[in-house]
């Protein structure tokens, strides 16, 4: 009796560890990208991902980012996928909406958080008027046999302003079969209009006027250690990013070749329709009196132009010093587009 029941005890225990072990397995399977598991008998309609999410890991629903230069028109794709082990026997009907509350409640979760957890953070957008895009039918038909369909999403670069953070949350909203993911039925696509001139640089320096401060005085052109970069803030306008020290603060280097930076002082460049620099401001100030930029008068012809051929631009301006009338600081940049 004693064997008996130890045969049984032994038998049972291996069963439940068998289904502790599968439902491990199936929670696994339900925290990957799909909401099914890939196993089962049921596929789900989605979004497919077309790039890695710029949304934080954990976010109620992905959102994936779009360039754009500043045209009246532009395009983009997406693919809505069929995922699963079966086979799409027949067309499947599907309808599209734009969801306003899908990306209020993305922006809920990285301002304060969802059901109690903690804020993540994130970036949060605009929802993107209705005038700046056209989603065309919002009918779209998953033909039997295919696994994929593409949809079209047409915007209007133009009418964007380019001082908001803008996204446009398409769900797909019903489908006559198959399942709807949970989380990829909803893609957040946020939109960034860029002009011609925003990148990342390599920069060569010439600082003159400063030396009594450790700054580098006259030539040769130094490489300032770390990219910058120049972000859109209009059609033709674009301010300094000091993407090596992290802040938009004008690049300086000291005399050992160390760098350094000007405290509030941020250019921003207006360029015109031939691509020559036309206006340099600060920023930060722009109407105060603190550290102001000035076009240099003495520039060559060849200086304060943007080449599209080569994808570099080249700045003469001076910084002014309030108290300080000569020890102007005399700055000639030199960028060669990096990425």
């Amino acid at each position: 009796m004693i064997s008996v029941m130890k045969k049984f005890m032994k038998n049972n225990i291996l069963k439940v560890c068998v289904v502790l072990l599968s439902f491990a397995l199936t929670n696994c399977l339900d925290d990957s990208k799909y909401a099914l598991d890939p196993s089962s008998s049921n596929n789900v309609i989605e979004f497919l991902d077309p790039s890695v999410p710029i949304s934080p890991s954990g976010s109620v629903y992905p959102v994936y980012i779009e360039a754009f230069p500043v045209t009246p028109q532009a395009s983009f794709e997406r693919t809505i996928s069929f995922s699963g082990p079966n086979e799409n026997d027949k067309d499947i009907s599907l309808t599209l909406a734009v969801d306003p509350t899908a990306l209020d409640t993305y922006n809920q979760q990285m301002n304060s958080g969802l059901n109690g957890g903690d804020p993540l953070n994130g970036d949060t957008y605009e929802l993107l008027p209705a005038d700046h895009y056209d989603l065309g039918s919002l009918n779209v038909t998953l033909p039997k046999g295919q696994r994929e369909v593409k949809i079209t999403i047409n915007i209007f670069p133009e009418l964007f302003d380019l001082s908001k953070k803008y996204a446009l949350p398409v769900r797909i909203a019903s489908a006559s079969s198959g399942i709807l993911s949970a989380h990829f039925s909803v893609g957040v696509f946020a939109l960034v209009v860029k002009n011609q001139f925003d990148a990342a640089y390599t920069t060569d320096v010439l600082l003159t006027g400063w030396a009594a401060y450790g700054i580098q005085d006259g030539g040769p052109f130094i490489e300032y250690p770390g990219l910058i970069g120049l972000a859109t803030t209009g059609p033709n306008t674009v301010s300094l990013q000091n993407i090596f020290t992290g802040s938009n603060l004008l690049p300086g280097l000291t005399t050992a070749g160390g760098a350094t930076q000007f405290g509030n002082s941020t250019p921003l460049f207006t360029f015109d329709s031939n691509n020559k620099l036309v206006d340099v401001t600060n920023a930060i100030f722009p109407n105060s009196a603190n550290r102001q930029f000035i076009m240099n008068p003495a520039a060559a012809a060849e200086e304060n132009i943007f080449n599209p051929e080569t994808r570099s631009v080249k700045f003469n301006f001076i910084m002014t010093q309030p108290g300080r009338p000569n020890q102007n600081v005399k700055l000639y940049m030199d960028f060669k587009r990096e990425r």
